[in-house]
């Protein structure tokens, strides 16, 4: 069987530096999707620039509730913003997911692929910022609705390289318990498409070549999805994010002739998720 691997930079559009250097990490190295963070400002323009320089990234929607503004009216889905304007925090939105319209995140992420639609772009496929669409029924049976809608697949809602153990470190345990079991089993029953396999761990400190050539040697049969983080850190993303140096560190790694190598050598074939199964 095929080892077939989708290597997706999420946060396109989180800066302008952040987006140039996913770009760098697909014409020179691995990288073979992106998901753009549509409601950032530069985010349209950063559209534009990958369509031209970039014409063969798969560029998909990172669906987003937890940084930035919206992009619907913003009293139109006031239950997901504070009084300054801004999305909740993750963990306000989290802790607060009850009380939020069900109409308000539908209604903003349909915006959000509208808006990318609009540009020109062809969708590839929608996975969320924090992960924040498998995290509940709530927001998970909106995505499927949505990736039926405008027929495209999706990320897996949870990795097969990190425990429920570390993930609760950092999400509530109830969310962990849906994630990894019951949006599963939701999508199974829709025909939406997903990689088999969803690996996560290539992130903050074990961002590194050692690990990604493990990941890449050791790929599994079937469709597989990698997720990343590349891009060039600058003062915005410095003073935005905890997530900035690494990027650039990330950007190094996947654009390495160690990794192209490795690739080569074990015949993974390298895919966006609309020709993953082609």
């Amino acid at each position: 069987m095929t080892r077939v691997l989708i290597l997706n930079a999420d946060d396109y559009g989180r800066t302008p530096e952040v987006s140039r250097g996913i770009r760098r990490a697909y014409l020179r190295g691995i990288v073979t999707t992106t998901t753009v963070m549509i409601n950032i400002p530069s985010a349209i323009s950063d559209v534009h620039d990958a369509l031209i320089e970039t014409p063969t990234l798969g560029l998909g929607v990172h669906l987003n509730l937890t940084y930035g503004k919206p992009t619907a009216p913003s009293d139109r889905v006031s239950s997901l913003i504070g009084d300054d304007g801004f999305f909740l925090s993750r963990d306000h939105l989290l802790k607060k997911l009850d009380a939020v319209h069900t109409e308000h995140i539908e209604l903003e992420w349909r915006t959000q692929i509208d808006s990318f639609l609009q540009e020109g772009a062809i969708l590839d496929h929608l996975d969320s910022h924090h992960h924040i669409a498998a995290l509940s029924e709530k927001t998970w049976q909106i995505h499927l609705n949505l990736c039926q809608e405008y027929s495209c697949a999706t990320r897996p809602p949870f990795p097969v390289d990190i425990s429920e153990k570390e993930i609760s470190l950092i999400y509530p345990q109830k969310s962990v318990e849906f994630a990894s079991t019951q949006a599963n089993t939701m999508m199974g029953r829709r025909s939406i498409r997903s990689a088999d396999n969803f690996f996560a761990s290539f992130f903050g400190e074990t961002a590194s070549l050692k690990h990604a050539l493990d990941l890449v040697s050791n790929l599994p049969d079937g469709v597989s999805e990698l997720m990343c983080h590349p891009g060039f850190s600058d003062d915005e993303l410095r003073f935005t994010s905890g997530y900035h140096e690494t990027r650039d560190l990330e950007m190094e790694i996947l654009t390495s002739e160690a990794l192209q190598d490795c690739v080569e050598k074990h015949s993974i074939m390298l895919r966006t998720y609309q020709s993953a199964w082609n």
